[in-house]
């Protein structure tokens, strides 16, 4: 229960490993465990938000840090409306600054409509989606039809998650692109 301790470990962790390799080695497998524990009740959920806001405010740091070059392309990470957890869009914001792209992480649970509202002001090139539980309250597949009908032409969609595969044959009808992994992201954001 020491949050202070936890968010020096990680942090001295990310400089002495580098932002992809701390994200590869251990920021993922850090959340993947604390969730891991969450679910099967070995921690408590004031464990858990413990862990994770030193996590957020590693991620922050990292945000913080790496500022992309004039003319660099942006990258707006959030997660759609019902999907509250954050760390895929941090994680994907992380990456792609430290990609050199501008990011504008917008935190979790966005609709459409708002997302394409920032897409717009900020000249966005792509969008990172993280999407981890299906969701039926707010339905995702109807909400991905929205962000691709109001996103400004020749923006990415990019979507990413463990319930994105879920909705494959949507991501593809509408343009989306399916990112398998952050390793798969940071390969694509080279490219563009």
């Amino acid at each position: 229960m020491d949050g202070a301790r936890i968010q020096a470990v990680l942090t001295r962790a990310a400089v002495e490993l580098g932002p992809g390799r701390f994200i590869d080695f251990v920021a993922l497998p850090f959340l993947q465990r604390i969730g891991g524990l969450w679910e099967g009740g070995e921690l408590r959920p004031g464990h858990e938000h413990l862990a994770s806001v030193a996590m957020r405010q590693v991620l922050g740091w990292l945000l913080e840090t790496f500022q992309p070059t004039n003319g660099a392309p942006t990258l707006i990470a959030t997660t759609p409306a019902g999907q509250r957890h954050e760390f895929g869009a941090m994680l994907a914001a992380a990456i792609a600054a430290t990609a050199g792209w501008k990011t504008v992480y917008l935190g979790p649970d966005l609709p459409a409509e708002d997302i394409a509202v920032i897409a717009r002001e900020v000249e966005a090139r792509a969008v990172a989606l993280s999407m981890v539980y299906p969701s039926e309250k707010e339905p995702l597949a109807d909400e991905l039809r929205r962000l691709h009908e109001l996103l400004p032409a020749g923006t990415s969609l990019l979507v990413g998650g463990r319930a994105a595969y879920l909705y494959q044959r949507q991501l593809e009808g509408e343009g989306a692109e399916l990112i398998p992994d952050l390793r798969s992201l940071q390969e694509r954001l080279r490219l563009s």
